[in-house]
């Protein structure tokens, strides 16, 4: 079928012009693609990365489930830090994929030379993909919150006997040790997933314009707000969506990794009643997973000395501090810090040494844009050298 070295078969262009669905009910299909393909990067990077995103997240799960080295089977540490390693390093990847698949839109995609394909009708048809998407999420997120706060009152109120407990009867058939707990995290995980690519696909899919703003295009990947002329043109960029997506992404590694973790320690450990348990309401989330398993963190460095997990202890609370700086650029006005910056400039000019250093350009605010992404990058770390000490220290106190 694929062309070789010798010049037999079809070359990919042939396979893919001829890639027509039948009866043309869905137009011109792949015709068009190698070229638009060929002549962009950022398509090409894109494709790479979705698929390296999902290959990366599927080693996370074998590497535990399927190891290839005896050792990694009894090394529990291990296994829990490799499996988080990979999920979050496949979020990343995943996110980016979409990223680089909104520039193509706005830079190298051309109406022309794909008339009708599948990508055209796909921009066609993007009200019909978001909202579906949108529906999809909210029926998701309503459901899971509601029945996790339902379950949360029930055991504020004393009567655990009438939480909402789902049986998931068809994954039983697969896996008999599931439970009502895994049926409503992998439903939230779901709700994760599902917002994660609703933001991500709308912002790649309105790249290169939407009924507000129809020249979106021409104004690039990032850009401010666009004036109040449109009457509002905040936070709609792709470079907006990605940021926000981010958002979203870390939270959903962050319900797959506790998840993971707890179900597995609590499994390890023999007492996997404990997560049957608390896994069906937030709190029980918070107290049996974060806060008990918090304690060898905790006693890292106490006053009667320290011991090998002092180091953990000191990371985690490290994490804590570059998680909280983000917030300094994400919520925060531009024009305070401009002032702020104003008063700082005074100060250092009439402060003897102090103003023998002098600059060539008076300093100025981060931009909104450039905010966030110094932001996001805070964010991000301090989250994960967060988690990262927790899930090291919980499991190696436990296991060595």
């Amino acid at each position: 079928m694929y062309r070789t070295n010798f010049g037999i078969g079809h070359s990919m262009k042939d396979l893919l012009d001829a890639h027509i669905p039948p009866g043309g009910r869905l137009g011109r299909g792949h015709k068009g693609l190698y070229d638009t393909i060929n002549n962009s990067l950022h398509f090409q990077l894109g494709l790479a990365l979705a698929s390296l995103g999902v290959i990366t997240s599927l080693v996370a799960q074998h590497m535990y489930s399927l190891p290839a080295y005896a050792f990694i089977a009894q090394d529990f540490t291990t296994q829990a830090a490799l499996y988080t390693h990979h999920q979050y390093i496949a979020g990343f990847i995943m996110t980016g994929a979409f990223a680089h698949g909104a520039i193509f839109f706005i830079r190298d995609y051309n109406p022309e030379q794909n008339e009708d394909n599948v990508l055209a009708r796909m921009l066609d048809h993007k009200e019909a993909i978001i909202s579906h998407l949108s529906w999809a999420s909210l029926f998701l997120g309503f459901h899971t919150l509601g029945l996790y706060v339902h379950n949360d009152v029930m055991l504020a109120f004393g009567t655990p006997e009438k939480q909402i407990l789902i049986e998931p009867i068809f994954a039983q058939w697969i896996q008999s040790a599931h439970g009502p707990g895994d049926f409503l995290v992998h439903h939230a995980i779901a709700l994760g997933l599902h917002t994660t690519t609703l933001i991500l696909v709308k912002g790649a899919l309105d790249a290169r314009g939407s009924k507000l703003m129809p020249d979106k295009k021409d104004f690039g990947y990032s850009f401010p707000c666009d004036g109040p002329g449109r009457g509002g043109t905040c936070d709609i960029s792709a470079w907006d969506a990605f940021y926000l997506a981010v958002f979203w992404m870390l939270n959903t590694i962050g319900w797959v990794t506790f998840y993971w973790h707890w179900k597995h320690i609590t499994l390890w450990q023999g007492n996997v009643s404990q997560f049957n348990e608390s896994s069906t309401y937030l709190m029980g989330w918070l107290r049996d997973y974060l806060w008990l398993n918090s304690s060898q963190l905790i006693n890292g460095y106490n006053p009667f000395g320290m011991n090998s997990l002092s180091v953990w202890a000191w990371m985690f609370l490290f994490g804590h501090l570059v998680w909280a700086t983000g917030f300094m650029f994400l919520i925060s006005w531009r024009g305070y810090w401009q002032e702020l910056i104003e008063t700082l400039a005074w100060a250092h000019e009439r402060t003897p040494l102090a103003n023998l250093i002098r600059w060539r350009d008076k300093p100025v605010a981060l931009s909104i844009v450039q905010a966030r992404l110094v932001g996001l990058a805070h964010f991000s770390v301090g989250y994960i050298f967060t988690y990262a000490a927790f899930l090291i220290a919980s499991t190696s106190g436990k296991f060595g």
